[in-house]
């Protein structure tokens, strides 16, 4: 059977496979951004973890220590 004649039946799929192609051109076009967008959110998500990872190391997640005041106190 005919390409053409076959997805001028199903214009639907003719939309999709459109909107696809645009969809995928603009991922390519803003790779970089996307890239650096998703560096930064890795490192805050690091910096989250690891400070988490030092509370617990520490022993500050129990009681009110792992608020602010509460950290000061443990300092202190």
């Amino acid at each position: 059977m005919d390409i053409l004649s076959e997805l001028t039946r199903q214009p639907l799929d003719v939309l999709l496979i459109i909107a696809a192609a645009l969809i995928g051109i603009l991922l390519l076009r803003y790779a970089r951004h996307i890239i650096r967008v998703l560096m930064v959110l890795g490192g805050l998500l690091f910096l989250i973890l690891l400070a988490l990872a030092v509370t617990w190391a520490l022993g500050l997640w129990q009681g009110d220590a792992w608020t602010l005041f509460g950290l000061l106190e443990v300092l202190r």
